[in-house]
């Protein structure tokens, strides 16, 4: 199936859907995956790894083992990252 049979078959799919809770998570989805960001500059991105070093140190992290096991229930994969990222955008 093509990219663009992909797209014909999720847009029809998508305007089955009745729950405005789903399409709120969409919507949020979508803006999430279209903002644009602008570049950061050296300075700001030596403060941010200070303050990230900062946070190690003191204990103030999550490792990515313990991010897997709370958002992750079933084997790592394209379909299971949308899910995840609808999952963490509602929470």
């Amino acid at each position: 199936m093509t990219l663009e049979d992909r797209k014909i078959r999720f847009i029809q799919q998508f305007l089955k859907i009745e729950n405005e809770v789903v399409i709120r998570q969409f919507e949020k989805l979508l803006s999430a995956e279209t903002t644009e960001f602008s570049p950061m500059t050296i300075e700001e991105l030596h403060r941010r790894i200070n303050q990230a070093s900062a946070d190690i140190a003191a204990g103030n992290h999550v490792s990515s083992e313990e991010l897997l096991d709370k958002y992750v229930s079933e084997p790592f994969n394209e379909e299971t990252t949308l899910q995840t990222k609808i999952t963490c955008s509602t929470s």
